[in-house]
């Protein structure tokens, strides 16, 4: 792609059918694996510390795809600014908070808890006791 004449936003859309495949899977893959980081946050982010070729390729394609966004949804915009929050690719939005992360699990497990109400158990008396069916 980086050697096509196509430039998102300045030439046209590609006539050529393999850069047009090329553009398609860029955008599908970044697609995928953002939502992959977002369900995954410990694990992908662990393996992306761990290699910074795919880390560095990942922020590429993300902004990639941003200087397409035309072609994009507005979920999948979505996605993709959520994942480079995660990344820390961009300043996270204040309010940014990823329910799949564990610590944040582990918090809202937490919160379930304390709301909840403690059912009180009744106290009963030991020995026989007589029931009324009748």
């Amino acid at each position: 792609m980086e050697s096509s004449p196509f430039i998102p936003g300045v030439s046209d859309f590609p006539l050529d059918e393999n850069i047009r495949d090329a553009l398609s899977s860029i955008i599908e893959n970044t697609a995928m694996f953002s939502e992959l980081i977002l369900r995954f946050p410990d694990r992908s982010v662990a393996m992306l510390k761990t290699n910074n070729i795919w880390n560095v390729l990942l922020q590429w394609a993300i902004s990639y795809c941003y200087q397409v966004k035309y072609l994009l949804d507005e979920s999948t915009i979505k996605v993709l600014s959520l994942a480079s929050q995660e990344l820390n690719h961009v300043p996270r939005d204040p309010g940014y908070v990823n329910p799949y992360r564990r610590a944040q699990q582990k918090k809202n497990q937490l919160e379930e808890e304390q709301q909840l109400p403690k059912k009180k158990r009744k106290k009963l008396k030991k020995g026989p006791r007589l029931h009324d069916e009748f």
